[in-house]
């Protein structure tokens, strides 16, 4: 019987095999054996995400044998599992085996994308739906395919109106201005921008936390970016802006054209800096300083492609990238490592392939306590 709850647990088994599994669980004796094997998940995951397809079988059920504690997370491949458990075991049965060594389980939230409207309504963003929204005349003001938003430039409005985008951490999202500017929204991102361009005035939106920007060039009508205390003037260009509220920095990496960067209070650009392509611009909040340095650019808007990226990046910035991507909660009791720096890179890979990297890598400890990430 092991061999088909390995199957299982490893997507598989046959409709056979199921039918046998099923009637197996009818004991209750036999129902505990699996929940058992069910704790194992996270080990069978994070092996079946490095090993080549011919020795999956076998790295699946040594990882079973080997009776090692194993982490447990609330995913969307766990309940893909849970909601056949349900039905093989029902609801009763699924409640308990949810709840056992809650401890050990890493919760990672599934939190909304919220959009808020000029008049103050919140729509919560289904990112699977295709959704329209018309103003008064019948057009088109807004519409949603999917993980993207558009805005019309063809609406009637004639004054400057504002909508907000919220992304929680754990997601990204895509929107297109009414300009036809593209930006892409990292995880943990609040943009407020104008609904429609209004002609004559500046095109300015409001940034905390990173977004890449595909500007469309207008010379008449210079983009603003206000990133709290900095302004990011440009025409026409693309460029990333890393700005979040717990940060002391915020980071602007030119990627093409030209991007001018001042205090937001320095309205005759007395103290304003210029970067070309292939240059980050570092403003310090506290300080009122910019300076500058000619970088990758890949590195810093590999984010758009679900990549981690870390290079000489210290700890504690690690920690914080990682709650971002991941919507989990992690409280480092290491204080000794918070200004240490590490290089990785991750490519769309789930957390525990990473903390697993970490602790191999560097010989760094954690353990789950409380739905927490602890860093020991």
């Amino acid at each position: 019987m092991k061999n088909l709850i390995i199957k299982y647990l490893s997507d598989k088994i046959t409709e056979k095999e199921l039918s046998e599994l099923t009637e197996w669980l009818k004991n209750k004796n036999n129902q505990k054996i699996f929940n058992q094997y069910i704790g194992d998940e996270y080990k069978i995951n994070l092996l079946l995400s490095k090993v080549d397809s011919e020795l999956d079988y076998q790295k699946v059920k040594q990882a079973i044998e080997t009776k090692e504690p194993k982490i447990r997370y609330l995913s969307k491949s766990w309940f893909k599992y849970a909601a056949i458990l349900v039905l093989l075991l029902g609801v009763g049965y699924m409640l308990k085996m949810t709840m056992l060594n809650s401890s050990n389980v890493l919760i990672i939230k599934d939190e909304p994308i919220t959009l808020t409207l000029h008049d103050g309504s919140v729509q919560t963003l289904d990112v699977e739906k295709v959704e329209q929204l018309f103003d008064d005349n019948g057009n088109v003001v807004i519409e949603k395919n999917k993980d993207k938003l558009y805005y019309s430039n063809d609406s009637g409005v004639e004054e400057v109106v504002f909508n907000t985008l919220k992304i929680p951490y754990g997601k990204r999202f895509e929107l297109t201005l009414s300009d036809g500017t593209n930006v892409s929204l990292n995880s943990g991102t609040t943009i407020k921008y104008p609904t429609k361009f209004i002609k004559g005035k500046n095109r300015q939106v409001y940034l905390s936390g990173e977004a890449y920007f595909d500007v469309a060039h207008d010379e008449d009508h210079p983009f603003i970016v206000n990133a709290e205390a900095l302004n990011v003037q440009v025409l026409g260009t693309e460029f990333n802006v890393s700005s979040y509220q717990d940060d002391f920095i915020t980071n602007v990496v030119l990627v093409k054209g030209k991007v001018s960067l001042s205090e937001e209070d320095d309205a005759e650009k007395v103290n304003s800096v210029v970067i070309l392509p292939g240059t980050k611009g570092v403003f310090n909040k506290e300080l009122g300083s910019i300076e500058t340095s000619t970088v990758n650019t890949d590195l810093y808007t590999a984010w758009m492609h679900g990549e981690l990226v870390f290079r000489n990046t210290s700890f504690n910035d690690i920690l914080k990238k990682i709650e971002r991507h991941y919507n989990v909660k992690v409280i480092n009791k290491n204080k000794a490592l918070s200004k240490e720096v590490f290089n990785a890179r991750f490519n769309n890979q789930p957390i525990d392939s990473v903390l697993s990297y970490l602790n191999d890598s560097y010989n760094i400890k954690y353990k789950i306590d409380e739905g927490q990430l602890i860093i020991k």
